[in-house]
């Protein structure tokens, strides 16, 4: 199903929201059109590198594979992601909130279309590790496979950003991560 139709607006906090809860990749498509697509990839590479994210490249704005015969592609590191989570747990927590959430629901700018965001996260929809996930992000192409960050309380106290990439079931591997 569609979730969005031409012409929609919502708020950015509502937007932000759905890209991040929901991996609606035609949010940030519409973020980047709004200031050139090119201006935003830019500025994404350069965040990255000032963040020290030395072996991460976007060469869109989805992370999604590029076309089948682009010569260059989206690539990061599981220690790179992490360090992204890890910074945005410390320092951004208006953007960690939102990773928070197992669902969301908001309305366009006039209040009349309803739209409900889901996680695409399974270990935040069912808490089932002895070690409470606070948060996360997903990710998943062809290429890529399972990709999956989390936040969570440590054992004894504090927290662990774990990171799994490149997975046949991410869900199971961070699983059994944690439980390691």
């Amino acid at each position: 199903s569609q979730n969005y139709i031409s012409g929609d607006n919502f708020f950015f906090r509502d937007a932000l929201h759905a890209l991040l809860i929901g991996s609606h990749n035609e949010i940030a498509i519409a973020m980047a059109d709004r200031v050139g697509v090119d201006k935003f990839i830019q500025r994404m590479n350069e965040r990255a590198g000032v963040l020290g994210l030395n072996d991460t490249h976007f060469v869109n704005v989805t992370g999604l594979d590029p076309e089948i015969g682009s010569e260059e592609i989206n690539y990061s590191t599981a220690a790179d992601i992490a360090k992204l989570l890890r910074y945005i747990f410390e320092n951004r927590a208006d953007i960690f909130s939102v990773l928070e959430k197992s669902e969301y629901q908001f309305t366009d700018i006039y209040g009349v279309r309803k739209i409900t965001v889901e996680t695409t996260n399974e270990l935040i929809k069912n808490q089932n590790s002895a070690l409470r996930v606070l948060g996360g992000k997903t990710g998943e192409t062809p290429r890529a496979k399972m990709n999956l960050s989390i936040v969570s309380d440590a054992p004894s106290r504090g927290r662990i950003v774990s990171a799994v990439i490149g997975s046949e079931d991410s869900f199971r591997d961070m699983q059994e991560l944690l439980e390691y």
